[in-house]
C-alpha cells in the first residue's frame, strides 16, 4: 500500500511540474506534419511543371510523419523537383523550418499520371468506315496505359475513317485509321477549266482519291473526257491545260 502511495506522489509531482510521464505518449501535445507535406508538394508540383493542371493527376505516394509540440510556429518550404519523365514517382525534397530555422529535410513521394483525351469505339467500327460521333466517344484516361502512337488530337479525327475492323471498345491510334481524302473516287465534282482567261465551269466525276494541291484523274461528264486536274477542295478540281 505505501508503494502504491509513493507512485501516486511521484506522478501528481511529475504533472505539477510539466514534465512528461514516462509511458504516456504525449500525442494531445503535438502535431503530425504528414498531410502538410503532402499538401506542400502538391502544390509546388502544380506551380513548377511544364503541362497544365488539366493534364495531371497527382496521388500520394510516401512521406515520412513527423511530429512536433504544438506550439511551434512550423513553415514547409519544397524545391529541386527533378524528373526524367513528368509522370510516374516523383520526388520531392520539403526542408522543415522550426521557429525560424531550418530543422529538417523530408522526402516526399508524389505518383503523377499524366491525363488526355482519346477516342474510344463504342461499337464495330466497319472498314473504311468515317469516324463519327455514332461510333466514338471521347473519354479521358491516363496516359500510360495506352501506347505512344494513341491519338491525342480529338479535333481532327472526323476527318478520319477506319483502315480495317475496329471493334468496341479499343483506343483508337493512328495506326488503325486513314485521313479522308478530300476528294474520293466517284465523288461528282465542279471542273474549273481557264480557257483564254475566262473561267468555264462543268460537271465532272473524279477516277481517283485526292487531297487539296494534289493531281487526279477526272472524266469531264460533258464530253466524257478523262482529263487531269489539281484538287482546289473537297468539291472542286481546275483541269490542267
Amino acid at each position: 500500500m505505501n508503494r502504491i502511495k509513493g507512485m501516486i506522489c511521484v506522478l501528481t509531482a511529475l504533472l505539477l511540474l510539466g514534465l512528461p510521464v514516462q509511458g504516456s505518449s504525449g500525442k494531445e501535445d503535438t502535431r503530425v506534419l504528414k498531410n502538410e507535406l503532402f499538401e506542400t508538394a502538391e502544390i509546388y508540383i502544380r506551380t513548377h511543371k511544364p503541362w497544365k493542371d488539366s493534364e495531371i493527376c497527382i496521388k500520394r505516394d510516401y512521406a515520412r510523419e513527423l511530429e512536433l509540440p504544438a506550439g511551434d510556429v512550423v513553415r514547409l518550404e519544397a524545391s529541386e523537383l527533378q524528373y526524367s519523365k513528368p509522370w510516374g514517382k516523383l520526388l520531392v525534397p520539403v526542408t522543415v523550418y522550426r521557429n525560424g530555422q531550418e530543422w529538417r529535410r523530408v522526402q516526399v513521394y508524389l505518383k503523377v499520371d499524366m491525363v488526355g483525351t482519346v477516342a474510344m469505339a463504342i461499337r464495330n467500327i466497319r472498314h473504311l468506315e468515317p469516324l463519327t460521333s455514332s461510333n466514338i466517344k471521347f473519354i479521358r484516361i491516363p496516359l500510360a496505359r495506352v501506347p505512344h502512337n494513341t491519338i491525342l488530337n480529338p479535333a481532327g479525327i472526323d476527318n478520319m475513317q477506319a483502315k480495317g475492323t475496329i471493334r468496341a471498345g479499343t483506343i483508337i491510334n493512328s495506326g488503325m485509321v486513314l485521313v479522308i481524302p478530300d476528294i474520293r473516287k466517284g465523288d461528282r465534282i465542279r471542273l474549273k477549266v481557264n480557257n483564254k482567261g475566262f473561267m468555264v465551269t462543268t460537271m465532272g466525276r473524279a477516277k481517283e482519291d485526292g487531297f487539296n494541291g494534289e493531281r487526279i484523274k477526272v472524266v469531264n461528264l460533258r464530253s466524257n473526257k478523262i482529263v487531269t486536274g489539281i484538287v482546289r477542295d473537297k468539291k472542286c478540281v481546275e483541269i490542267l491545260n
